[in-house]
């Protein structure tokens, strides 16, 4: 794994967390955090697909993934040009825009990071498959974690076991194009002056991010 790529130790989550609240000031030396998803789940997220209920916050929109992040505040979020989910984007019937690929689309508050519940598994399992379940279905699939059990045999994509929770999700009116590094990284950063203007021009107010 290369050496620049974001753990959940606590220190770089300090030191994000220090380049975020310089946003807030105006220092032209600031930075937040890139968190790379492949189309289309920022689509998703925007549309309000990807939810669920998060305890004090409320209803969040929610990304799955492998690995803990214990920066809380405001994130940027880039669609990956390296690859493509076919398969949601057509369940959901969600067409790749020009200037999609390769750009930061949009902005949201990271509210928590935590494990997905038994029944939280399932519900994100039914939303990436678009598999409409009755509340029994729920229950009886919530028992073992997935739908169908252990066969698995009726979702195509399945979630990771940590969910990211965002509150305030906003999209850009037009993408933002963004070299990722390239490698094994899990996060980037990008300068504040570069997405400015965007975050103006949607009234997206740093210092309400906690």
């Amino acid at each position: 794994m290369a050496s620049n790529t974001i753990s959940s130790d606590k220190s770089v989550a300090k030191g994000h967390a220090q380049r975020a609240n310089l946003a807030c000031v105006g220092k032209s030396t600031a930075t937040l955090p890139v968190l790379p998803n492949v189309f289309p789940y920022n689509e998703m997220l925007f549309r309000n697909i990807l939810v669920l209920e998060n305890g004090e916050h409320g209803l969040c929109g929610v990304k799955s993934r492998s690995w803990n992040y214990h920066y809380r505040g405001p994130i940027l979020l880039y669609t990956s040009k390296s690859r493509m989910h076919f398969w949601p984007a057509d369940r959901y019937d969600i067409e790749l825009e020009k200037g999609m690929l390769g750009a930061i689309v949009g902005i949201g508050d990271l509210v928590d990071v935590r494990e997905f519940t038994r029944a939280e598994n399932v519900k994100m399992e039914s939303m990436f498959n678009k598999i409409e379940l009755s509340q029994d279905e729920l229950r009886r699939f919530a028992r073992v974690g997935c739908i169908g059990g252990k066969k698995r045999s009726l979702v195509d994509i399945t979630p990771y076991y940590l969910g990211f929770f965002f509150k305030n999700l906003r999209r850009f009116g037009s993408p933002i194009p963004f070299n990722f590094r390239r490698g094994s990284i899990r996060l980037d950063q990008a300068p504040i002056s570069l997405v400015v203007d965007a975050l103006r021009k949607i009234r997206f107010d740093l210092k309400l991010a906690a």
